[in-house]
Formats: structure tokens, sequence, C-alpha cells
């Protein structure tokens, strides 16, 4: 929680609903259903331009935003903070990954918009997408937040489809209320962004989507390599990578090469050989090569999303 707490913020809490919007329409144009934010850089996000009102539109020639999902979580207020870290007695503190991914339920929001705008489409069907971060105990939390308002809506299980429509069709009505019943319904709860959170700086940089984004984790209880499918590993805090030196043999400190008689070189017993692998391996002359084990590795169970 004091890593979160301490975290600089660089930007609006609006800017998490922008994010939101961008990287759905970069998957529905890509024809996916989820994506998976790294946890080492940031996601560039382009310029929205959003008037009053619920049009809004991307313009990507211009430079693109950097937006990472850990700022999202620091921008919650201390209560909202600690249950979408923390979650509930059963869960691990520390969350180790983030992703964006569609669900199955109809988005009332968005056919509703389409339809008071003019440009709604017979025949399209938009469903609800949801940021999805896994805690280190292996428990889901799924979030959504908002553009106009520091709500974001709260779910700890995997909405079910039910195909349930206005009487009027997408976007339309069933009477009083239905705006209200379609966008509760598939709802835990509510919790909050603290609006009045000081943003230190703005990040600008250029950048072209790839299709994934970098931040720095939340650190857990137990470090863990994040590999959900197609996205590249992510090496935990504290597991350093060696970089070997020009020479390939490392004499230890104050033991020099002996040269015996007749010119054999005689190298000390105790001299460990790194190799350019990431992780050393140490191998004293008779004893059993050693791997490190105090790392755990996480893998999210579903290739294509499990929301």
């Amino acid at each position: 929680m004091e890593y979160v707490r301490n975290l600089p913020l660089t930007t609006h809490y609006k800017e998490h609903n922008v994010a939101l919007k961008f990287v759905r329409e970069v998957c529905a144009r890509e024809g996916n259903t989820f994506l998976w934010f790294s946890n080492t850089d940031p996601f560039y996000v382009a310029e929205i331009h959003h008037p009053k009102g619920t049009a809004f539109t991307f313009d990507e020639t211009v430079r693109k935003k950097p937006w990472r999902w850990q700022e999202m979580v620091a921008q919650l207020d201390d209560a909202s903070m600690r249950l979408v870290v923390e979650g509930g007695p059963a869960s691990s503190p520390g969350i180790i990954a983030c992703s964006l991914q569609q669900t199955q339920v109809y988005d009332h929001k968005r056919h509703h918009a389409e339809v008071q705008n003019g440009t709604a489409v017979a025949g399209t069907k938009h469903f609800i997408w949801d940021f999805v971060l896994i805690r280190d105990g292996g428990s889901y939390v799924a979030l959504h937040p908002n553009y106009s308002n520091p709500r974001v809506e709260y779910n700890t299980h995997p909405p079910s489809p039910h195909g349930e429509l206005p009487a009027t069709g997408p976007g339309g009505t069933s009477g009083p209320g239905t705006f209200k019943y379609f966008i509760k319904k598939d709802v835990d709860c509510e919790v909050r962004f603290h609006a009045g959170k000081k943003v230190q700086g703005k990040g600008k940089g250029k950048g072209v989507s790839a299709g994934q984004g970098h931040g720095q984790a939340i650190p857990a209880s137990i470090p863990a390599d994040v590999q959900p499918a197609a996205v590249a590993d992510v090496q935990p805090t504290g597991v350093a990578q060696v970089q070997p030196s020009a020479v390939a043999e490392v004499q230890p400190a104050g033991v020099p090469e002996v040269e015996p008689a007749g010119g054999a070189e005689v190298q000390p017993t105790t001299v460990a050989e790194v190799l350019p692998t990431g992780v050393a391996e140490v191998e004293p002359t008779g004893v059993a090569e050693v791997q490190p084990t105090a790392v755990a590795v996480v893998r999210p169970t579903a290739a294509a999303g499990f929301w």
C-alpha cells in the first residue's frame, strides 16, 4: 500500500477512461478481445477530442500520451485503493498484472450514446470492456473508470452474458429508469478516484501503440514473473540480470594466478564462471550446479483472457 500511495501521478483521472476507450478501439480494429499491459514501460494513448456530450474521436497523428495502469490504482482514494490492492481477508496484498478485456455483457452506455448522437448502425453489438487486475494471491478484480466523474465500477466475479436488452432495442428504453438499471445491473459496487490528488507532472512522449504497454509493477509479497499469453516475460523486482564484463572468467579478489614450474596455468578451485544468460550459474569444482529457486511464476489460466 505504501508503494501505491507514494507513486507520482502524472495524469488526470479522466485519462484512465480515455485509455480504456483507446485500447478498446485498437483491439476492435485488430480483431482482439483483450490486451495485456506490461509492467515496465507506459502504453501510449492517442489524443482524444471529446467535446461536451458523449461523442468523441481519437487523433493518432499527434504525439501520444504515456499511460500506466499503476497510476490508475494510485489515484484511488485510500479506502478504494485498499479494497482494490488487498481485496478480502483471503487475498494476498499486491497486484502483479493488468489487462483490458472484453466481456460478453451488453454495453448500454455505448448503444445509448450512438442513438442520441444519431450514429447507431443496425446490427452493431457493443460489449462492456474492463481493466482486469490480478492480485498475487490469485484473485481478480475488474475496474471500469468513468470519464465525467471519479466513480469506478468494481467487480470481483466474471459477468455472465444474459442477452437482456431494452424493450425498444439496443440503446433504447423499457420505460423510466432503464439507463440506470442497465449500467448498474452487472456491478458489484463502486470505488472512487481521489479527484483532489496532486498531479506532479504531465508526461509526454512520442510512440506508436504496439499492442501492449509497460509500467512498474506494484510489488507483491512474493516476487513473480508475469507471463500472460503473447506477452514478454517481466523480470521481478530484486532479480537483476547479470551482465558479464569483457572478461569471461572472474578471478576472486586477492587470489593471483599461480604459474607453477613447467608453465602450466593453475586456476583456483573457487573461481565461478559467469554466463551471460541473465542468471549466474555457479559451478565450483566438484559441486552440483546451483539454480535459483526463490522466484515463482504466475500464469493466467486462459490464453484468450479469462474475464
